[in-house]
This record gives C-alpha cells, sequence and structure tokens, in this order.
C-alpha cells in the first residue's frame, strides 16, 4: 500500500518556475485514496497554482487529466496527447507512477512529482501479517494532518 500526501503551493512554484505550459497527471487509485493526487486533488491544486501564478504575475496554462494507473503503460498511453502539448508534466501519482511517466515520455520534458509518498505496512495484532486496512487507515491518518 502506498500512503502519499501532498507538497505544499510554495514547493510547487519553486518547481515549476520555468514553466508556463504544465500537464497536471492525476492517478486513480493509491494517490486517490490517501487524498492527494487523484482528479479532485489535481482540480484543488490547480486552481491553487493559477492564482499563486496569477498574483505574482506569471500566470500559468494547466491541463489536467487523470489516469486509473500511472504505474501501467496500458493507462500512461492516455496522456500522449496531453504530454506533446505540454512543457513539462507534474505527477500526482506515487514514485512508481513517476518513474512510469518519466520512461513512457524521456527527453526534454521533466516529471517533477507533487506528493510525498513512501510505502506503508502495518501488521495485524493477532496473526502478525500485514494489514492493507491498517495501511489505508494510516493514509488517512496522514491526509488528515495534512489538511490541518
Amino acid at each position: 500500500m502506498i500512503v502519499a500526501s501532498r507538497k505544499p503551493i510554495p514547493e510547487l512554484k519553486e518547481v515549476l518556475a520555468k514553466h508556463d505550459k504544465v500537464l497536471f497527471a492525476g492517478c486513480g487509485t493509491c494517490v486517490t485514496v490517501c487524498l492527494s493526487g487523484g482528479e479532485r486533488e489535481v482540480g484543488i491544486i490547480s486552481s491553487a497554482m493559477r492564482m499563486a501564478r496569477r498574483l505574482d504575475g506569471r500566470p500559468i496554462e494547466i491541463e489536467q487529466v487523470t489516469i486509473e494507473r500511472q504505474c501501467e503503460n496500458e493507462f500512461i498511453q492516455d496522456l500522449a496527447g496531453p504530454a506533446e502539448r505540454n512543457e513539462a508534466i507534474l505527477s500526482f501519482g506515487c514514485g512508481a507512477g513517476v518513474q512510469a511517466i518519466a520512461e513512457r515520455f524521456p527527453g526534454s520534458r521533466s516529471t517533477p512529482r507533487s506528493t510525498r509518498s513512501s510505502s506503508a505496512s502495518s501488521k495485524s495484532r493477532r496473526s502478525g501479517r500485514r494489514s492493507a486496512w491498517g495501511a489505508v487507515r494510516a493514509c488517512f491518518r496522514s491526509s488528515a494532518a495534512s489538511a490541518r
């Protein structure tokens, strides 16, 4: 299970400082559950970034696309057209998604990451085995703490 949290807007502004036309690529699986990289979060961060850059006197053009899974080439194909139209890709996926996008679209495009992610495991008290629900609870605790 992947646990992810959003990076703050000032950090993302710094990452995207050289770019005026950016693809914000969301992921519909792990980071959606963590409330840090799904369609909703892509929309929120896009709006915040547009406002922040407009206030700085450097408007930014953002195209938003959320695919089912960034870590699988089958779904990454849906980013081909949008990737060609933009200077950079800001991935809202986990590390595997960022790596898969970087491999699929090599060259001058940068693929910075909008989330911090790590693998979460939680051991069940009775069996000692890893519990997926424990990881999901850790993910929601992490998201709730970052929202405060």
